[in-house]
């Protein structure tokens, strides 16, 4: 909600009675530090870099020789160019087959094992008719089992799914991996997977991928688990000319009460490039420990084509570079992201991450530049295994996540926790950060918008809109116009931490816009917050200090009477002035590079 803001100017440093945090001090991965002697955090001090794009390439004619089978200790049929294990075992694959491999397990083998582990020793699969790898449940109920494709070291291996585009329902295998059953890749070899039919590696239950170098390019989903998604190792590349990235799709309980529909990523390096979303869960993400992950979405991936929604057998043109493989099945369908006012984002879901319960991030380093909103969790959702909606919930407590998006950098229909030593910098956006509930404890936090940085709305929910800034360091800023840097349609509670608020509104009273509007109401109890820019006449705290004077461009820093270093902010452009609060028993001096601005 817009309202006048005042043009004698605001900026504000506030420090709280209780000073929780003497220095920012952080390096991108430990957060905020309690020893103000430490290295004074700044942006620039971040070394943030865009990942590399390069994709692993193969000669589609690697591998030659007559397609074998070979098997110690289990069995399978042939019938022309179509083979078909019945028996649990471990086969080896080698050699150029035009056909189909077909697992269907009706017996266990000698040792009584079950389990399939398919071998790929330098194999090339393609198949015109159906899945070149198709596993099917038992057709014995008592039976089941699991399947491995595990690359072998040193060797290249494609699967090939000749297939036209899916243009209606069939009773064929919807990937060119496709699985009825849960699923292991592995491996220390090169697995490469187009699916030009629909999916590119797809079971109906739980898929597990670690260790090996796979990847896929796929029409509609690259990867999708209905149960679950988990990577835990291994290098990726995940294309999607039509659809999602990584997606799941149910939300029940397993036979064992373990919950369906989650993606985990523990480790690896993964690169997404999605005409879609990025990851789509139908329940939570879980981002943890090593992995490195980067996502391109819609417009900032160079493979996107168009989106093709099968069930209602029409085409969406998304925007795109030339490039690619063909357009596909819908993968990511849905409303837009959703900021009023905003015009420069993709038509469809393309969102980098997306749940429909939780995001949790605690750990790793993650890229996203989408054409929608970068990280998103919803709470419209009905979740099976609950009977009710969604959480609607982003907690990032650890890693490093750098987001360019062109709608929301990160929003949660309910609420956002940034806490313990997240690493935050929001490059570019509408919205920076957007929900009902958003709570700062902890962290390194950088935003950038063309809209509201931070941004308290109903959302969808009952609650009243609150910001809460308890620990941490937060530097906000935002464009000039009908812009706010902190924007709450219900209250704002500041406890603690230090906050940098610039905003470059060239403001008078006629101008809406600033560095804090509120609804209801501004509580300022502890903490260092620095305001630089117009300020709203409803944020009504009494500065101790203030000037109208502008403040040019440059490195600014905050020192406690002994000299150390509280924070350190960079202006790049001329802001209108600031405010000063001062609850603490200590002096504060404000500096442009090495010269006083002022002392209280």
């Amino acid at each position: 909600m817009k309202k006048k803001c005042i043009g004698i100017v605001g900026g504000i440093i506030l420090l709280g009675e209780v000073l929780l945090l003497a220095s920012c001090g952080v390096n991108s991965k430990e957060g905020i530090k309690e020893d103000v002697n430490t290295t004074t955090a700044t942006q620039e001090s971040i070394s943030i870099s865009t990942p590399s794009t390069s994709v692993p390439e193969v000669d589609l004619n690697v591998n030659d020789g007559e397609f074998s089978i070979l098997t110690e200790d289990g069995a399978y049929m042939k019938n022309d160019n179509v083979y078909t294990i019945y028996q649990g075992g471990t086969y080896n694959l080698v050699g150029v087959l035009n056909g189909k491999i077909e697992v269907c397990v009706t017996s266990a083998n000698a040792s009584g094992i079950y389990d399939v582990t398919l071998e790929l020793n330098g194999v090339t699969i393609t198949y015109d008719k159906d899945s070149p790898i198709y596993i099917l449940e038992s057709t014995d109920t008592e039976i089941s089992y699991d399947v491995e494709i595990s690359a072998q070291n040193g060797t290249q291996n494609i699967i090939n799914d000749l297939r036209e585009k899916k243009s209606e329902e069939e009773n064929l295998g919807e990937a060119a991996i496709y699985s009825e059953v849960d699923l292991k890749l592995k491996g220390k070899g090169e697995l490469y997977v187009y699916g030009n039919y629909n999916n590119g590696i797809h079971t109906k239950d739980d898929l597990k991928i670690k260790n090996l170098t796979l990847v896929v390019n796929a029409l509609n989903n690259a990867i999708k688990g209905n149960d679950s998604v988990t990577i835990e190792s291994g290098s990726h590349t995940f294309i999607s000319t039509g659809g999602d990235g990584i997606k799941t799709s149910n939300s029940s309980l397993s036979s064992k009460e373990n919950q369906k529909g989650m993606v985990t990523l523990t480790g690896g390096d993964i690169q997404i490039f999605a005409c879609c979303d990025g990851i789509d869960s139908a329940f939570d993400v879980v981002i943890s420990d090593s992995v490195n992950l980067s996502i391109y979405t819609d417009t900032y991936s160079s493979y996107t084509e168009e989106v093709f929604d099968l069930s209602e057998s029409t085409t969406l043109t998304s925007l795109s570079f030339p490039g690619g493989h063909g357009g596909g099945p819908g993968g990511g369908q849905g409303g837009p992201g959703g900021s009023e006012g905003n015009t420069d984002k993709s038509s469809h879901s393309a969102k980098g991450i997306k749940a429909s319960n939780e995001i949790n991030i605690s750990g790793g380093n993650i890229y996203i530049k989408a054409y929608d909103d970068g990280i998103h969790a919803n709470n419209d959702t009905l979740i099976e295994s609950t009977n009710a909606y969604g959480n609607g919930i982003v907690n990032i407590s650890g890693g490093e996540v750098i987001i360019e998006a062109s709608d929301d950098g990160i929003h949660a229909d309910t609420t956002i926790n940034i806490t313990d030593n997240a690493y935050i910098n929001v490059k570019k956006s509408y919205e920076g950060i957007e929900a009902n509930q958003i709570v700062f404890d902890g962290g390194t936090t950088y935003v950038y918008s063309t809209n509201d940085a931070v941004n308290a709305a109903l959302c969808g929910s009952t609650l009243t809109p609150a910001l809460y800034i308890k620990n941490g360091y937060v530097d906000l800023d935002c464009a000039s116009g009908d812009t706010d840097t902190i924007d709450s349609n219900g209250n704002v509670y500041i406890s603690g931490g230090v906050t940098v608020i610039k905003n470059r509104q060239q403001g008078t009273s006629s101008m809406t816009g600033g560095t804090l509007d509120v609804d209801y109401t501004v509580s300022i109890t502890g903490g260092v917050l620095m305001s630089f820019g117009t300020w709203c006449s409803e944020a009504n705290v009494t500065a101790t200090k203030s000037s109208s004077s502008t403040l040019s461009s440059g490195t600014y820093t905050l020192k406690d009477s002994s000299g150390n270093e509280i924070i350190t902010t960079t202006l790049s452009a001329s802001y209108y002035g600031y405010r000063l609060f001062n609850k603490t028993n200590d002096s504060y001096t404000l500096y442009k590079d090495s010269s006083i601005v002022v002392s209280f």
